[in-house]
């Protein structure tokens, strides 16, 4: 999330928008894209790749914002159902007849999609990078996950299944797959150890969620729905106090040090990104 947002859309599936701040920012308009988008991936320091076009075998980048210029790779070697990954490392890509195929791109320069052993089961979702490798999710209930880590080894390791059917997934394996999903589409799971192999459940969202992006590292942002209206309804919170200043010299102010620590804790709350506890002082939060 301190990436910012990436969105895609409109009548025809070509529009394109990005917000680099959430709390502050505006969205920005991007050139349309060369083919309507059913997926993307990447995030807004190196640009989106997204997928789609008639046959969801097309794909395409945006190195900078500043270009405002898309640019086609080859066509997949089978018709996409999701994409991960990001341009500094290459999308990848998963799909298929049976759902099983998964390749992808290290060099946009080579144009070269490889080709990696099929997923253990039919993929739904896929996260991660081609530098920290990639996570599935799929099966005949959305529930089994297994990753791999390393191209060269070319092997699938399946973990513990999620606790609820799985709508999508996010993260990568530095710090641990996310889920978002369930009978109401409100829970959210991660597994941030996989020698530990254990999902943590938690919070329930406010509103039906579909679509997550993010990580355990950098916060989640998760696109759902509250009647017919979508809206991104989750982000990391920190939980925070602000202690009282010491105060050096004469400010010719009195209890300058408390008035600048209130002031700091309303600048805080107004950002919606921290959890402000009332003011303590230092003895006791150290405690």
């Amino acid at each position: 999330t301190e990436k910012g947002l990436i969105v895609f859309g409109g009548i025809d599936g070509k529009q394109c928008a990005f917000i680099k701040d959430i709390v502050n920012g505006q969205w920005e308009i991007i050139v349309d894209t060369p083919f309507p988008v059913t997926g993307c991936a990447g995030d807004n320091n190196y640009g989106p790749v997204v997928f789609g076009g008639q046959d969801k075998r097309e794909v395409a980048y945006m190195r900078q914002y500043s270009s405002n210029l898309w640019k086609s790779i080859a066509a997949a070697p089978f018709k996409i159902r999701d994409i991960a990954g990001d341009n500094p490392y290459g999308p990848i890509i998963v799909g298929g007849e049976n759902g099983r195929k998964v390749a992808y791109m290290r060099d946009y320069s080579t144009n070269k999609w490889s080709l990696l052993a099929d997923a253990p089961f039919e993929v739904q979702f896929v996260s991660g990078t081609n530098e920290m490798g990639i996570v599935l999710v799929g099966g005949q209930d959305s529930r089994q996950v297994a990753y791999m880590r390393k191209y060269s080894e070319n092997t699938w390791k399946m973990v513990s299944e999620a606790p609820f059917r799985v709508t999508d997934v996010t993260g990568t394996n530095e710090t641990g797959p996310v889920v978002v999903g369930g009978d109401d589409h409100r829970q959210v799971a991660y597994l941030n150890n996989y020698s530990e192999n254990r999902w943590r459940v938690a919070a329930k969202l406010t509103v039906a969620g579909y679509r997550i992006s993010g990580s355990d590292m950098t916060g989640l942002v998760v696109g759902g729905f509250s009647g017919s209206k979508p809206r991104t309804i989750v982000k990391k919170v920190y939980k925070t106090a602000v202690v009282e200043f010491e105060e050096r010299g004469d400010l010719g102010i009195q209890d300058a040090g408390a008035i600048i620590a209130e002031w700091m804790t309303t600048s805080l709350n107004k950002t919606e990104a921290f959890e402000v506890y009332e003011r303590l002082s230092l003895s006791t939060l150290m405690e």
